[in-house]
């Protein structure tokens, strides 16, 4: 345990000390309910309790943790009875998911079944770009040979993405085609061959949904839940700036590895684990 985390488990075993009324290794259960008690109790003239801003939601948890670990503690040493100690056999309930957490999962529907919509090869192999993570500006500076099928990446000014077999499988059609025919131009290009804009991403969520019937997705909205998905599922941090685009701070760069393209396609993989039946 780090140091910093010791500090805090004492600071709340001494504030539970405080508390019980027949001393820490005499104390009962029924302080541990008066602790709790205590978290809604406010004071007079519109002073809130110090608890209540102290020991909330997952402070109260970490408080009954730090206990758990003191009278294990003192219970390997005979000071107290193991199956006496307030904390024996306590369990608090699972704290409530954040809403929006929750609504994680109903939002990304739309955006997921979009993926799977059958319409013009350049504006499924755009989707499914966007479903990655990548901006629009990295997206309409692609060339056609940026896009490796076979190693399954893409490689980008400032990093290189990898891709899940499923999204390789539908980028094939279009950047095939444009590998064979149109090498040295833009594998999306705009009016006379020159650079496209954002409207060409915007276009292609647009008339896919339309032709599905899926409302409420547009193109800023994939980035979004792919960053909300890879933190939420904790993303390693030396993979943060080739899997997000995200520049490390200064001063955490020393200290972080390059990733290989084995280790980015194993957390990509990772992070797509349960959402592996959309992007496979």
């Amino acid at each position: 345990m780090a140091p910093s985390a010791v500090v805090k488990a004492a600071k709340r075993v001494r504030g539970f000390a405080e508390v019980a009324q027949h001393g820490l290794l005499e104390a009962r259960k029924e302080d541990i309910a008066a602790l709790a008690a205590l978290i809604a109790a406010r004071l007079h003239d519109g002073h809130i309790d110090p608890l209540k801003a102290t020991l909330r939601g997952r402070s109260l948890r970490e408080t009954v943790k730090a206990l758990k670990g003191f009278f294990a503690w003192a219970a390997e040493r005979r000071l107290v009875d193991p199956s006496r100690t307030p904390v024996a056999g306590l369990r608090l309930p699972m704290p409530r998911p954040h809403p929006g957490i929750r609504r994680l999962g109903r939002r990304a529907l739309p955006y997921d079944r979009l993926l799977h919509v059958d319409g013009p090869p350049h504006y499924c192999a755009i989707v499914w770009l966007l479903a990655f993570g990548l901006d629009w500006k990295e997206i309409t500076g692609l060339m056609p040979a940026d896009v490796d099928l076979e190693a399954r990446q893409v490689r980008l000014p400032t990093r290189t993405m990898p891709l899940t077999a499923a999204a390789a499988a539908a980028l094939a059609p279009w950047v095939e085609d444009r590998q064979r025919h149109h090498a040295t131009s833009f594998l999306f290009p705009g009016r006379r061959g020159r650079r496209a804009t954002r409207f060409l991403c915007q276009d292609a969520v647009r008339r896919l949904a339309e032709q599905a019937g899926i409302r409420r997705v547009n193109m800023t909205g994939y980035r979004q839940l792919f960053l909300a998905r890879c933190l939420r599922r904790g993303i390693a941090i030396d993979c943060v700036p080739d899997l997000l685009g995200i520049p490390l701070h200064p001063r955490l760069r020393p200290h972080v590895s390059i990733p290989t393209r084995e280790r980015l396609h194993t957390e990509l993989y990772r992070l797509a684990r349960r959402w592996r039946r959309w992007v496979g």
